[in-house]
Formats: C-alpha cells, structure tokens, sequence
C-alpha cells in the first residue's frame, strides 16, 4: 500500500492477500500478539520483503536505514542482491552495503532485543544463506555477540550492528545506555569510545499545537516557527507575547480539554451500562480553573504510571484541596502480553472510582492521537516518571511544548539534556539505584515535594488581574529554550549531516570501479586480522620516573618501539591514552596523542615518537596502544582490534 506524505512516499506491507497461503495471510495482521515464530515471520517480511518490494519498484536506496533491529534481515537482502548482480563475496557485499547503513536503536536493555535459536531459524534461512554462500553456523555467527558460543541465540540487534557501520540511539543518555549493552563486543576499548553515538529524537511540533496557539505564534513570533521550527532566533521573540493572550489561549485549550475528558467519560459509562446517576456525575468531573496534569503513554511497567498512588492519603491532600486544587487526568494502553502494564491500569482505575476524588483524576480509555492532541494542547503539567535509565527518548513530553506546557519528569531520555532550572522541573537529580523499591520510594517522596512546594504554589501564585506571572514566564522559558531543539527539524537535520551524507559518500566510494575499494577494504581487514596477534608494544620511555613531579605546562617526551610483524605503519596508529588518574590509578576523561613512526629498529619492529603537555595538575598518567588505521574504514566499528601497552 503506498501513502503520498507530502513528497515522500511511504509503503506499507501487507500479506492479507488471496495469492497467499492461508497462514501467510495473517503475518501482518497485528503489531503485538502471537508467538516468536510469528514475531520471525514479520521481520523476514519486514527485511526481505521490504527490500524485494523496494526492488520491484525499481528503487535502490544508496542509504538505508534500519530503525530497530526488526528490519536488519534487509542487510542480508541487499548483499545478496550485490552478490548477484557483481559476483563479488559475501564480505565484500557486506563491507560495501553496512557502509551505507545505519542501525538506531531505541531499547534501553538487553531483553528487549528479538532472540531466536538455530532451531527456529533453520527452516526459513537454509535455503536462503547458502545464496549468500554462508553456511549456516556461519550465518548464525553475525548473530551472536560471541560468533564461537553455539548456545547463545540470533540476536537482531546484533546483526544490525554487523551489517551497519553507522550506529545511534536517541537521546544523549540512551547512547550511552547503548555503548554499556554493547560493551561486550568491544572489550578492549574504554566504554567513550564504543561507536554508539545518538540523535535525540524530535516531534513535529506543528502537527501537536492547537490551531489557537498556532494563530498567537504566527501573530508575535510569525508563520517561519511552523516552517523552521528550529530556529531558534524566533523562538527568542516568545517574550514579545502579551502574558494575558498567552494565557486566555491556555485556558481555552484546557476548557476543551475538560469538555473533551467529560464526553469521552460519558461515552465509556454507556459503554458499560452504567447507572444514569454515575453518567450524570461524570458530566461534572473537572474543572477549567485547576491546576491539570497529564500523564499518557504506552504502560509499561517501568513507567511507574501508579507511583503517584504510593502515597495516597497525600495524593487525596492535593486532589481535594479547595483552594487550590489539582486534577490529573490519565491515558493509556499496555502491551496486550504485559500483565504487569494491565495491572496498573486496573489500580489507576479503581483509584479513580473509590478514592473519594472522582471529580479531580480520572482515565479516559482507547488512547489515541485525538486524545493525545487534546490532552498535551491543554494539560498544565506532563508527568513522566520512568524508571531510570529505561526512557531511551520519551517524546510525548515535547509535545506539551508549543503548547505552553510544562514538563515534571525524572531526569532520564530526553529530559536529562533538555532540563534546566526554569523551564520546568526535575525529580530526583539523575540518580540510578540498584534497588528499583527503594528507587521508588524515594523518588514518590521527591515527586510529591515538587508538587506541594513548588509546582502547585507557583500555579496559584496570582496577580490581582488573576494572572500567575511567575507560571506564564516558565512558559515562556520553556518554549523559547525547548521548542527549537527538540523538534524533528533540528533530528533530521542532525541525522542528515551526522550519518546520511557521509554514509552515502562512503558507499558511493567503495562501490565505484566494479567495488574496487570495497574488495581491498575486505583484504586489508582480512591481512590485519591474521596479522594482529603479533603486535606488541616492546618499550615505552620518557625520561620520567614513575611518581616524578612535573609543573603544568611541561613536555613530556615518549618514545615506543613497537612490533608490528607483517603489518607496516601505514596499516596501524600509535597513541598515547592520558590524562587524570582516579583513585584505582585508572585514566578518565582521556585523551589521545599520535605518536609518529621514525625508524625501523629492525625488519618487524618500529620506533614511535611524541609528546604529551602536562596541562593540569594532580595525579597524571599514561599508557601506549595500537589501532588499525585505514582512510576507507569506520573504525573501530568495523574492527574493535587494540593492542595496549
């Protein structure tokens, strides 16, 4: 099926087709359900059959993108059809295309990559990888973190990232989750330098903003914000916008909130054959004036939707206060196998019901893009609270932005960067706990503190026209500072000039000449491998004993003989790994200094030369390795080869 969006088409696969077998027909039938067979089934269709479909239509991507490990069974397509076409290897055709690939990833733990054993997979791919030439423990290798263990099962993360060069997750703190999960791929590099690097994920903030505010911004700061969003000289003029028009649009939206909220409760009520009494008490729930949270997302467990529950008799102080009160009105689906996510539906729920606050929180059921819209154009406050560091993104906190929303969260996706005093608030100050019930308690305790402190007094700190200015000007802060980062504007851009342009020169590179580079990329590669065992680093000297004070500013010179058999020094780099040492003598916050090759000590041993500046004070150290080194590959995502001193 193909949708036009605007100037780009979107394809979608369907297998519910009369030409197909009976039981191929229901692959595509749902998004969550059915068991990991059917889970395999989907990505075979997703990876093969997305690039088949690209295929017969004539179209080859320079670049593909695989957004989650799901489709990364394309990789292995898009070799194949290579192979066909060239006659070149496997690992050339895999060189060739991982360099115009990039994998994202968006899971922030290792359970949440797809696992499949050989006994699955052996029926479907048999066949298949011997067109690849692979044999199929071989095939099972670009699968497994430890290629040689044959208990460990095929994981798609990682065949993503051996058929892509280019890898990210999507918020800063996500990337580095990311390179901890990756870590055991790349032993012997410090965890900085594993190649998982991030684009934080954005929103298209015109498509969440109400038509009423979209009419102020045109108004004060004009129509470019929708155009280019991320620009952020015309967010500056935010401030230009009169506090009472900014705040009758807020309050406008959260009156169509609340009628919103009131009409779907009644339409849920009949729905269950409620009593005529209850449907007439939920046409009054709400109110226009009080202070609204909002909280919707998909309930995952790990998204603590009940952590506000903790404390209840706290939460019913807040709730039925009659000067100033507070409503929270609530949104959601879990994943249909998650029972844990069904539970804290059901608990929010019957909280709802019996808690003596029906009036001030209430669940709207069926969660979708029209309750999402209502509810982050007209919510005061957006509660997030993940576990963290589980919330690889989180978007629906953006969303609130344009709007005039403000956003309580704990510092994790990516509120850890956007966070800063004055656009919002922070529960907790980053903190990661090994024990998730204490991490809980805690952070509830925290949570509640904001509320009754700060949040709730500032909203109803009033000037004598009713206007909270203090409120109004963490508005204006939050989007004046938010709106032109976190945007799909500014993430395609980054993706555009981080990954996509270079992945295409790189591809466009190695395929020319009938993929002469390509082929001796994979030579060079095989040549190092064979070879690597044999590199040493035989002496390190600097004329400085070990405990010798130096003053800041000093040189400190290093010569290094290093034994590199068959390789040569155009195949390696030598570098000096330095900096402050910590109180286990181990460097942090490295840096890296390139020794020059001088001399040959003998026919397979080289003389490195360089200098360090002691540019700080305290306890310094340093140590010696050697890397590949090659102009026409990604390293050390293709090669994770080190030799230390």
């Amino acid at each position: 099926w193909k949708v036009q969006v605007g100037r780009v088409s979107l394809f979608l696969l369907d297998t519910n087709l009369t030409v197909n077998r009976p039981d191929d027909q229901n692959i595509t039938d749902q998004l969550y359900g059915g068991n990991s067979e059917m889970r395999l089934l989907q990505e075979i269709v997703l990876g093969i059959g997305g690039q088949r479909a690209l295929e017969a239509m004539s179209i080859r991507p320079t670049l593909c993108h695989m957004n989650e490990g799901h489709s990364a069974f394309q990789a292995l397509e898009r070799a194949r059809v290579m192979m066909k076409e060239t006659g070149c290897s496997f690992e050339v055709a895999r060189e060739a295309c991982a360099s115009g690939s990039l994998f994202t990833t968006h899971t922030p733990v290792p359970a949440g990559f797809d696992l499949f054993s050989a006994d699955l997979l052996r029926p479907y791919f048999s066949q298949y990888v011997s067109e690849l030439t692979l044999s199929f423990d071989e095939f099972m290798e670009l699968g497994r973190v430890n290629r040689t263990d044959r208990n460990e099962q095929f994981n798609m993360a990682v065949l993503a990232l051996r058929t892509a060069h280019h890898v990210n997750g999507v918020s800063k703190l996500h990337g580095l989750v990311s390179r901890r999960m990756a870590q055991a791929g790349y032993r012997d590099l410090p965890i900085e330098e594993i190649p998982v690097s991030s684009v934080t994920n954005g929103i298209h903030a015109r498509s969440f903003t109400s038509s009423q505010m979209a009419q102020l911004l045109d108004k004060y700061i004009g129509g470019r914000w929708s155009q280019d969003v991320s620009g952020a000289e015309v967010w500056d003029r935010v401030d230009s916008i009169p506090d009472e028009e900014l705040w009758r649009v807020k309050q406008l939206r959260k009156e169509r909130l609340v009628q919103f909220a009131r009409n779907r409760l009644v339409a849920q009520y009949k729905n269950k054959n409620a009593p005529e009494a209850d449907i007439r008490m939920v046409k009054e729930v709400l109110h226009p004036d009080a202070l609204t949270i909002g909280f919707a997302r998909r309930f995952a467990t790990y998204k603590r939707a009940t952590l506000l529950l903790s404390d209840q008799v706290r939460l019913l102080k807040l709730l039925n206060n009659e000067e100033r009160p507070v409503q929270i009105i609530m949104a959601g689906k879990s994943h249909p196998h998650d029972d844990g996510g069904k539970e804290l539906i059901r608990q929010i729920v019957q909280f709802a019901h019996t808690s003596g606050a029906r009036s001030r929180i209430v669940f709207l059921e069926d969660y979708d893009l029209n309750v999402a819209r209502y509810l982050v154009q007209g919510v005061d406050v957006w509660l997030n609270t993940p576990r963290r560091p589980m919330e690889a993104s989180g978007t629906s906190g953006m969303k609130v932005l344009a709007n005039g929303g403000l956003n309580l969260s704990i510092l994790d996706g990516w509120w850890d960067e956007a966070y800063s005093p004055g656009v919002g608030w922070a529960i907790g100050h980053g903190e990661e706990y090994s024990n998730p019930d204490e991490q809980d308690a805690i952070e509830a305790t925290a949570l509640f503190e904001l509320l009754e402190k700060e949040v709730v007094p500032l909203y109803y700190d009033r000037n004598a026209s009713g206007l909270p200015r203090s409120w109004i000007a963490r508005m204006k802060n939050s989007m004046s500072q938010l709106c032109p980062v976190f945007n799909t504007h500014r993430m395609v851009s980054e993706y555009n000039k981080t990954y996509y342009m270079p992945a295409i020169d790189r591809y466009e590179q190695l395929t020319a000449n009938q993929l002469e580079r390509a082929v001796a990329l994979v030579n060079w590669k095989e040549k190092v491998r064979n070879n690597w065992s044999a590199v040493k680093i035989l002496d390190v000297t600097s004329g400085v004993d070990k405990g010798q004070i130096l003053p800041v500013g000093a040189t400190l010179n290093i010569v290094s003989d290093i034994c590199l058999g068959e390789l040569t020094p155009d195949d390696v780099i030598v570098e000096a790994y330095h900096g402050q040492l910590d109180v286990n003598h181990q460097v942090t916050a490295a840096k890296r200094t390139v020794l020059k090759g001088v001399k040959a000590a003998d026919k397979d041993t080289w003389r490195y030369e360089g200098s360090i500046i002691c540019e700080a004070s305290g306890m310094q150290g340093f140590t010696m390795r050697v890397l590949p080194s090659n102009s026409d590959a990604e390293l050390p995502q293709e090669m994770a080869l080190v030799a230390w001193e």
